[in-house]
């Protein structure tokens, strides 16, 4: 696996635990995946930046 599909799917699983937390977690850890997903996106976006 090369890097560049490693970041896009880092990506992908970011976007989809974003839009997906509120059925895959309970709702006392919705929060909290919304902020690991948020974070994951943000390194995986400023990876592919460099």
């Amino acid at each position: 696996m090369t890097i560049s599909i490693l970041r896009i799917t880092l990506l992908c699983v970011a976007i989809g635990l974003t839009l997906f937390s509120d059925k895959l977690f309970k709702q006392q850890h919705v929060k909290i995946a919304k902020i690991i997903s948020a974070i994951i996106f943000l390194v995986a976006s400023l990876s592919l930046l460099f």
